[in-house]
């Protein structure tokens, strides 16, 4: 099963990318509309390709060799701490019982 590496719209990175990544032996393949030869990039403009290894062992390797080409790196989503996840939810709650009670309040 084919694991998902890398997703870009830059078809050039793309092509640097897998010959790259055969050079170093990582069995991968691109997929995606701009892929060559299949005809699926006539009339698309702006479309994501993805870059695919076949080994998951080789995920670390390739990792490497894309952010030496310049690739994005990840970034780390960070949730918020729990006083500040508190205090938002409790300033969410009042707001929600405050429109409540002004809504259906009785005439």
């Amino acid at each position: 099963m084919a694991l998902l590496l890398y997703e870009t719209d830059d078809g050039d990175f793309v092509e640097r990318a897998l010959h790259e990544l055969t050079t170093a032996g990582i069995a991968c393949h691109r997929w995606g509309p701009a892929t060559m030869g299949d005809g699926s990039s006539r009339g698309r403009i702006g479309g994501t390709a993805s870059i695919y290894i076949e080994r998951d062992a080789d995920f670390r390797a390739a990792n490497e060799i894309l952010l030496k080409l310049g690739a994005a790196p990840d970034t780390a989503i960070s949730l918020p701490t729990s006083w500040k996840l508190w205090a938002t939810f409790g300033v969410v709650v009042v707001i929600l019982i405050a429109a409540m009670a002004f809504l259906f309040r009785s005439a």
